[in-house]
């Protein structure tokens, strides 16, 4: 920590004002380059998890990006149904969710896109070309993983900025 060392004059006051000044847009800097690390990571991160994916869906990106003092991983295409999954055969009961907050955002097995991920015979969809049978997909939570290696993460990475 940075001691500013301070009289009672003008010349002295004047100075540290200058120094806390100057602190502060480094403190900024770091805490900028802190969320574009953490961003980078979070996206390499789950572009791992879902490379662990062994299903027909796809996500059709995932990238990080800094938005004022925040930092956001978006993940598009199919991403929703590899992070909820879809189908009672591989996810539990119909109404129920494998994800931590899954019954919390009402993503529960078997009631959103058509609600056929209850039937425990699966169901068909057509992928524009032909149709295909599916029993869904077992949720993968790559993002929900991502968040948590970002809190266990973000000591280090500050350590390292700092």
């Amino acid at each position: 920590m940075k001691k500013i060392i301070i009289s009672l004059s003008d010349q002295s006051i004047n100075s540290a004002l200058k120094e806390l000044q100057a602190y502060k847009k480094e403190l900024s800097r770091k805490v900028n380059q802190i969320i574009d690390l953490m961003c980078k990571y979070g996206e390499d991160y789950a572009i791992n998890q879902v490379g662990h994916v062994d299903s027909g869906e796809t996500v059709s990106s995932i990238h990080g990006y800094r938005q004022g003092n925040k930092g956001v991983i978006v993940a598009g295409g199919n991403a929703v149904w590899l992070e909820f999954g879809t189908g009672v055969r591989y996810n539990g009961s119909a109404g129920s969710s494998p994800h931590p907050v899954g019954e919390e955002l009402g993503m529960v097995i078997g009631e959103y896109g058509l609600k056929h991920g209850a039937n425990p015979n699966g169901w068909w969809y057509y992928d524009g070309e032909q149709a295909k049978h599916t029993y869904g997909v077992k949720a993968n939570m790559f993002m929900w993983k991502t968040a948590r290696e970002l809190e266990r993460v973000a000591p280090e990475l500050a350590k390292e900025v700092f």
